[in-house]
């Protein structure tokens, strides 16, 4: 049975570790950073790409012009955290959506292989898409996001509250973790973007 599967992007904190420039717009290999995680979840589900802004949401859609294009929701409660952005985001999910990809703006090293591998790997499972098991990424001697949900954990995820995301789910869950080193690496301030522009070479993100 083929799978209906939507992305959430999440970019709705401050970044407060980053200074005073919004994080999600901070120049990295041509482009803002917002836009590595965006081209890896359009084309993983063309057309089905929810983006959660918050602080510096007014900037971030003045400067960013393919927002167009997509749909992009504005968490007024964006300060409760991820888990209530999480929460928000399922909220808007489309209503035939089989599986939901929670991605991360600023886990930038993240290739199209490894969310590729993160879909693959779901829909290896056994049974309809609404009863698989989570599938997430595994770094770091620990799980996390990117995850793929299916629909059976909808409910848990739009009660999600606070800074902790789905990370509960996760550890109480039945779950299927895939190792993906990538993901270890995020952004939090300017010295991380600049320790992994000074690391990696233009083609690693292609």
């Amino acid at each position: 049975m083929s799978m209906t599967l939507s992305v959430l992007v999440l970019a709705a904190g401050q970044g407060r570790r980053f200074g005073a420039e919004p994080k999600q717009l901070a120049p990295c290999m041509g482009a803002p950073l917002l836009a590595h995680s965006l081209t890896l979840a359009e084309a993983m589900a063309p057309g089905r790409v929810m983006l959660i802004l918050g602080a510096h949401a007014e900037l971030i859609v003045r400067q960013m012009s393919r927002l167009q294009q997509l749909q992009y929701f504005v968490h007024p409660q964006w300060m409760n955290g991820l888990g209530a952005s999480i929460a928000f985001g399922v909220q808007h999910l489309p209503a035939d959506t089989d599986a939901v990809l929670i991605l991360l703006a600023d886990q930038i090293a993240l290739t199209q292989a490894d969310v590729d591998g993160l879909r693959q790997r779901f829909e290896q499972q056994r049974g309809e898409s609404s009863l698989k098991n989570i599938v997430c990424a595994h770094y770091d001697g620990q799980v996390g996001v990117p995850a793929i949900f299916p629909r059976r954990y909808f409910s848990e995820l739009a009660a999600l509250q606070g800074d902790k995301g789905a990370k509960k789910l996760l550890l109480t869950e039945s779950i299927v973790s895939v190792s993906l080193p990538n993901a270890a690496i995020d952004i939090d301030t300017p010295e991380d973007l600049l320790n992994f522009t000074e690391r990696k070479e233009p083609s690693c993100l292609n």
